[in-house]
């Protein structure tokens, strides 16, 4: 598993073991990421990158169309054929090169134009940590507000982010659990706005100040392009 520059330089994660290896089987193949599936396939597919909606008369839940994640120690870096996505905050007290943000979205353009939106959330399977443990740290979500594809997007044409962020959820104790921020105003929004949705960014923006920043990996949707 590849996690290229996000990790601090002289550091080696062991993402490859075999707690982590006894928790990726999965049930079956995902064949299009980015089609709707319904909430019962993904029963079984819980690592999966996914957004749940609810609606007033059923739940609807989508898989992205983009995901991927920049880094600042090499801002001209593409990620967006990575199985990994990650976040970490920028400072170690000395050097602020080491900011990793998640950029991720979804295609709900089938959901009409002024759809009551009951409640929406975004949802990332926590899959490992590295450098220093992240758990009780707070991952910020905020709503991207200009177009991006995971196949060109860097740290340096990173888009623009709304400056109010949308919610914010702390890392887990341990690692194999879901995350989930609350999106649902958000969603409200882009299927108000369909030409205004490109997604959220995940931030950790809490100041770390000392070696060994914490960096938070989820898994993408590459991870089950099998």
């Amino acid at each position: 598993m590849r996690l290229k520059k996000c990790l601090a330089v002289g550091i080696i994660i062991f993402l490859i073991n075999t707690s982590l290896l006894g928790t990726i089987l999965i049930q079956g193949k995902i064949n299009n990421l980015t089609q709707e599936k319904d909430s019962q396939y993904l029963e079984n597919e819980t690592y999966t990158p996914y957004l749940e909606i609810v609606l007033a008369n059923e739940t609807k839940t989508f898989l992205p169309t983009d995901d991927t994640y920049i880094a600042n120690l090499d801002p001209s870096e593409v990620n967006g054929d990575l199985d990994i996505l990650a976040t970490r905050n920028r400072y170690d007290g000395y050097y602020n090169i080491w900011e990793c943000d998640v950029l991720i979205r979804f295609d709900i353009s089938s959901i009409p134009r002024s759809t009551t939106i009951l409640s929406a959330s975004l949802n990332l399977y926590y899959a490992e940590w590295g450098d220093s443990n992240p758990a009780g740290r707070p991952l910020t979500i905020y709503r991207i507000k200009w177009y991006w594809k995971e196949g060109t997007v860097n740290f340096f044409k990173r888009p623009w982010i709304a400056l109010v962020a949308s919610d914010s959820q702390l890392v887990p104790n341990t690692v194999g659990v879901g995350m989930s921020w609350d999106v649902t105003d958000d969603v409200q929004w882009h299927v108000n706005h369909p030409l205004r949705n490109f997604g959220w960014e995940i931030k950790d923006n809490n100041y770390w100040g000392t070696y060994g920043v914490p960096t938070t990996f989820f898994y993408s949707k590459e991870y089950f392009n099998l």
